[in-house]
């Protein structure tokens, strides 16, 4: 199994920072003007801050009334998101959106549905909206066959 410790070294799974953090249930936290990111540069790539977010040790993440930003540039804002920090590193819900530019699309604006149908299998649909093309959609559906599955 994979061992995390806080002094260990294996990075966290998340960083957080609150003015106040109260404790709600066993494992369930509940934090007060915070902000929270999974990533580990001094300025992050992305962060979202909010008055008010909950975290379930293991499970996920949630944040009410909060702003995405993007390496500090607010870009976002959402009434409500969950965020999962599982171990298992998969979770079905809603994917961050995503904007891009190519000259076969034009400028793109993405977000899609991540399903985790079980361990070995996963889908995501990602609809989009193009200036070139107009709108468009992506299916994708993984799954991992079992080792030796395919004999020669």
């Amino acid at each position: 199994g994979n061992t995390r410790s806080i002094l260990g070294t294996t990075e966290a799974d998340a960083y957080f920072y609150a003015e106040e953090l109260e404790i709600t249930a066993k494992g369930v936290f509940k934090l007060t003007n915070g902000k929270f990111t999974t990533c580990v540069q001094a300025t992050p790539r992305w962060s979202v801050e909010g008055a008010e977010m909950f975290f379930v040790k293991d499970r996920y993440a949630v944040v009410k009334s909060h702003v995405l930003k993007i390496k500090d540039v607010p870009v976002l804002y959402l009434p409500w998101m969950r965020y999962p920090i599982n171990k298992e590193e998969r979770s079905t819900g809603i994917l961050m959106p995503n904007y891009g530019n190519s000259t076969l699309r034009g400028q793109t604006i993405s977000s899609g549905f991540f399903w985790a149908i079980n361990r070995s299998m996963d889908m995501t649909f990602s609809p989009m909206w193009t200036t070139k093309r107009g709108p468009l959609a992506d299916l994708e559906f993984r799954h991992a066959l079992k080792a030796g599955y395919f004999r020669v």
